[in-house]
């Protein structure tokens, strides 16, 4: 699981054997909150467990902030 970025307490990852659309799985460290977004062709959330509306803006607000690294290392790792 190539980790791509750890801010406030928040893992932004994918999967080693992970799938298009891409997308990165958030996870909270001490709470067991996750969620999934989709990078492209948009940022959108996928799933949620956990993971408070105000929290979510914050993730949807790093996404966006990251799309361009998170969309580089999902092709430099998949070799897309």
């Amino acid at each position: 699981m190539p980790t791509l970025l750890k801010i406030k307490g928040l893992r932004f990852y994918f999967w080693s054997k992970d799938h298009r659309p891409m997308h990165v799985h958030i996870e909270e460290g001490k709470g067991g909150a996750t969620a999934k977004v989709e990078i492209e062709p948009d940022i959108r959330v996928v799933e949620v467990q956990g993971f408070s509306k105000g929290d979510m803006r914050k993730i949807l607000k790093i996404c966006k902030q990251a799309k361009e690294d998170f969309q580089a290392a999902w092709e430099e790792y998949f070799n897309d």
